[in-house]
């Protein structure tokens, strides 16, 4: 799944207990993980990406 924010887009992949949200730029690329226990489903972890300054 891709997920576009401030013109960045995020490669988003789901695994059984956690989300890894993706951003690469040349040759830096940044992982994040995020608990299924915060964002549960994709519209959950969607609304924290848009909200978060983290991204």
């Amino acid at each position: 799944m891709k997920v576009t924010k401030n013109g960045k887009i995020y490669t988003v992949a789901e695994y059984g207990k956690k989300w890894t949200v993706k951003r690469e730029e040349g040759k830096l690329s940044v992982c994040v993980e995020v608990p299924k226990e915060r964002c549960a489903t994709e519209a959950d972890l969607r609304a924290y990406i848009s909200s978060s300054d983290l991204f």
